[in-house]
Order: structure tokens, then C-alpha cells, then sequence
């Protein structure tokens, strides 16, 4: 048990550094898909020879009434669906203002595929993932982290991962123990069942041994009172014959 206690223990701790407590974590933007319909507004596709956009995604912050680019995606390339997390960096809070910007990079203009401006809400912070669509958008898929970074994200996961599998072994450990321990109880109660039915068979012979000495002493008693009675008769027999003896003798 203490094998397998100091470990979890530790691990514990190094959750509890990892993990931001409460209502005062941070909690920051990550984007987990963004998938794009084929084809534009006006029916074109979006490059010439019926390609698929290359496309780039900005995150613009409110700072002071003013729209800051903040996060700047890498571009990818001929495509309808980003599949790969992004980690934006970017600081949220309730009421926070962000407008998201998709746009086809192109030799000339760059195409918009969508822009979304989005006022964070309270109830947006809870668990899970968040999807919305917009413009061309067909899904914009994303959550919300404590963890800035996705390095930190991963390596906060590895960390649970082990504290949960370590959490599995000393749950089973004790579970193990506490069967053992319940065998030892139901054993011990039959040890002490076995042990009263015993006690109350004794206690049942004494009392039948207490009751026949009793009625031995009894009897004793008036088999001497009967001989006292016997013995008595005859003394005074012998007192009688005594005193019709001296009558005669007078």
C-alpha cells in the first residue's frame, strides 16, 4: 500500500501546481476544426481549376477600441477542412470581444470565407466544444484551455493520464484490501457465532449440572434427615425400655 500511495501522492501534487483553481483560472482560445463550404457566395469555386482555398485564419482582439491582429494561423494549403488544433494564445474573459477572420490567400486579392465578430458570454466558458457557422463557414469548431499552450496543454494531459491510471491501481489496491478485510470480518463473526453456540452449550450443561447437584444435595440432605428421624426413633425406644426397666426393678 505505501508502494503505491507515495506515488499517487506526488502526483497529486503536481496536479494541483498544474491546475488553475477555481473561478480565477485563465482560460484561453484554441481552434479545433474549421471546415468551408465548396463553393463561393456566387456559385464559383474558389481557384481556378475547381481548387479548394488556401486558406489562413486571423484572430483580431478589441484593445482600447482598436482591432489587433493578435493570432495569425500558418496557411494551409488547397483545402475544405482544418483538422489540426490550433493554440491562439489568446487570453479570454467573459465579455471579451475577438473577430475571427478565414480568408482565401490568393496571388491578387485575398478571398474572405468568413469574418465573425463574438462577444465571450458566461455560459461560453463551460466544458466541451463550441461550434458555430458563419459565411462560407460551414463549422468553426473551438474551446477553451487553461493551458496557454499546447505544450503545456499535452504534458498537463500526460500528467492526468498517469494520475488517473496511478488512481486506478490504489483504487483497486484498496478495493483488494477492503475485500480482504470484509472476508476477515464475515470469518471473525462466525469465529464469535461458533464461540457463543459453545458458550451457550456450556452455560447449558452447567445448568444441568448445577441442577442435578443441587437435587443430589437435596436428596443427601433428606436421606440424613430420614437416618436423624430413624436414629431419633430408636434412642427414644431405647429411653422407653429404660424407664419400664427401672419400673420394674422398684
Amino acid at each position: 500500500m505505501k508502494e503505491i500511495a507515495m506515488p499517487f501522492f506526488r502526483l497529486i501534487i503536481w496536479l494541483l501546481i498544474l491546475t488553475p483553481f477555481g473561478f480565477c483560472q485563465k482560460q484561453y482560445l484554441y481552434i479545433k476544426e474549421i471546415q468551408i463550404h465548396k463553393l463561393k457566395q456566387n456559385g464559383k469555386h474558389w481557384d481556378s481549376f475547381k481548387g479548394s482555398p488556401d486558406v489562413v485564419c486571423n484572430i483580431f482582439t478589441l484593445q482600447d477600441g482598436i482591432w489587433k491582429k493578435t493570432f495569425t494561423s500558418k496557411g494551409f494549403n488547397n483545402t475544405l477542412k482544418i483538422d489540426s488544433e490550433m493554440d491562439t494564445q489568446i487570453e479570454v474573459s467573459v465579455n471579451f470581444q475577438i473577430k475571427i477572420e478565414i480568408v482565401d490567400l490568393d496571388l491578387g486579392d485575398h478571398d474572405t470565407i468568413g469574418k465573425l465578430d463574438i462577444t465571450m458570454r458566461e455560459e461560453d466558458f463551460g466544458n466541451g466544444l463550441r461550434e458555430i457557422s458563419f459565411d462560407r463557414i460551414g463549422k468553426f469548431i473551438y474551446f477553451f484551455s487553461p493551458y496557454q499552450t499546447k505544450k503545456e496543454k499535452i504534458f498537463a494531459e500526460k500528467v492526468n493520464e498517469v494520475a488517473n491510471k496511478k488512481l486506478e491501481v490504489y483504487q483497486k489496491s484498496v478495493a483488494k484490501d477492503i475485500d480482504s478485510y470484509k472476508k476477515t470480518i464475515v470469518e471473525q463473526k462466525k469465529i464469535i457465532l461458533e464461540n457463543k453456540n459453545r458458550i451457550d452449550e456450556y452455560t447449558k450443561i452447567i445448568e444441568h449440572l448445577t441442577e442435578k447437584i443441587q437435587k443430589l444435595q437435596k436428596d443427601k440432605e433428606d436421606e440424613a434427615w430420614d437416618n436423624f428421624d430413624e436414629d431419633l426413633k430408636e434412642d427414644l425406644k431405647d429411653d422407653d425400655l429404660l424407664d419400664e426397666n427401672l419400673k420394674d426393678d422398684n
